[in-house]
């Protein structure tokens, strides 16, 4: 009986510590949400038109303007691909904000604020 309960046990502890592990996964904000977003706060998106995603690294992303003002989002594979284009150029992409594994081209404050809302 005591060889039961120590299963019993073991496999609840198993089970604890697979689903604290399942809760520090990275953002996982998609590219098409983003966009959703910003055509929710009546922004027109056209998915169609795209940056030079490779240039920095990224697998996919799009590009439009808010009040005349270019905005680009960028997305990677993973938060980690992310960080590591930031960090390799650093010259030009210190300064864009990241969530997740998209990152965000733009000085304009309602795109930074849609981008910053996005959950």
């Amino acid at each position: 009986m005591k060889k039961f309960g120590l299963l019993v046990v073991a496999v609840f502890a198993l089970l604890v510590i697979s689903a604290c592990g399942s809760e520090s996964k990275e953002n996982s904000v998609t590219l098409d949400q983003m966009v959703q977003a910003y055509q929710e706060a009546g922004i027109e998106v056209d998915t169609s038109k795209k940056p030079m995603f490779q240039m920095v690294q990224a697998q996919d992303g799009v590009i439009f303007s808010i009040d005349k003002q270019k905005v680009a989002l960028y997305e990677y594979s993973s938060e980690k691909e992310a960080s590591k284009a930031k960090e390799e150029n650093a010259d030009i992409m210190k300064n864009w904000p990241q969530k997740g594994a998209l990152i965000l081209e733009s000085s304009n404050d309602q795109a930074l604020q849609i981008f910053n809302s996005v959950k």
